[in-house]
This record gives structure tokens, C-alpha cells and sequence, in this order.
């Protein structure tokens, strides 16, 4: 059942604009605690002033890890 509910999140992720939202919400946020905990203070405005500013120089897939596009592309690829 629970590959079953995992399927299923995936698929109504790839459809659902809010579901995404939500998730890269969540993402960004654990991003900013755990660099806070490292000894990394700044704003999610600020992560995402630098991440523009920075995106000329980063290729997709480290800005997509560096965004949490890996829970969603490296492990959903994973499990096709």
C-alpha cells in the first residue's frame, strides 16, 4: 500500500500547480533550517535573490539540487 501512495503522490504531483507549491515550500524551508543550524543565517528572499543572481553560472541540475529538485527528479527517476 505504501508504494502505492507513493505512485500515486507523484503522479497527482505532476499535475496538481498548488501540490508543487506546497512541496517546493516545504523544501525550501528545511533548506533554511538546516543552514541555520550549520551556522548559515539568511532569508528565503535571500536564497532567492542569490539563486537568480547565481543561475548564469550553475548548471540546471545543481540549481534543481540545490532547489530540492532532487526529491522529486533524482528520486522519482529512481523508482520507474
Amino acid at each position: 500500500m505504501a508504494k502505492e501512495n507513493v505512485k500515486k503522490f507523484f503522479e497527482k504531483l505532476a499535475k496538481d500547480e498548488e501540490l508543487k507549491k506546497a512541496l517546493a515550500a516545504a523544501q525550501t524551508d528545511a533548506l533554511i533550517a538546516v543552514a541555520k543550524k550549520a551556522g548559515f543565517d539568511f532569508t528565503i528572499e535571500e536564497l532567492t535573490s542569490q539563486t537568480k543572481a547565481d543561475s548564469k553560472e550553475i548548471s540546471d541540475e545543481a540549481l534543481e539540487g540545490v532547489a530540492g529538485g532532487w526529491f522529486h527528479f533524482g528520486w522519482a527517476k529512481e523508482q520507474e
